[in-house]
């Protein structure tokens, strides 16, 4: 088995390239020139913070009923189909963070939650990626009673 010693690792921290581009309508676009051999790597981030207690609980079913119930237009073995063999994959998760200000947690009280749709795909299949975004977010079939309840029922057992 492989092992690393203190040796292999470089004592410099290396800053990532960031560019942040503030739109008018509120949306900020925070793009890095990397060398990532013609895959792109893309994370959209919806604000949560202001979602009530009640509809926290939610979430984790939420995240997966984007991809797995199919949209108006696609059916879910469709859709699934289509981000494998178009995307290198795409899903949706949540993440949680305190404020921090310089490194240091600033507020525990004020905590950031993000809604997070993460995908990726070769460069000549962006528009594609880009399209499966649209498609499950503006389209999913939320109204699917009989999968949603499936899903919990995982959920459940998970749990337990």
């Amino acid at each position: 088995i492989p092992r690393l010693t203190l040796s292999d690792l470089e004592p410099e921290v290396k800053t990532i390239p960031m560019d942040i581009e503030k739109r008018e309508d509120g949306v900020q676009i925070i793009t890095h020139d990397l060398q990532t051999s013609g895959i792109l790597y893309a994370d959209i981030a919806f604000d949560m913070t202001t979602i009530t207690e009640d509809d926290l609980v939610l979430l984790p079913l939420l995240t997966r009923m984007f991809t797995e119930t199919g949209t108006t237009t696609l059916e879910e073995v469709e859709l699934q189909r289509r981000i494998g063999s178009e995307t290198g994959g795409l899903g949706f998760s949540t993440y949680t963070d305190a404020v921090s200000n310089a490194g240091t947690l600033s507020d525990l009280d004020k905590p950031v939650m993000y809604l997070m749709g993460r995908g990726k795909a070769t460069s000549d299949k962006i528009d594609n990626l880009l399209s499966l975004f649209q498609e499950t977010l503006m389209n999913s079939r939320l109204d699917n009673q009989k999968r949603g309840i499936e899903m919990l029922k995982e959920m459940k057992i998970r749990r337990e």
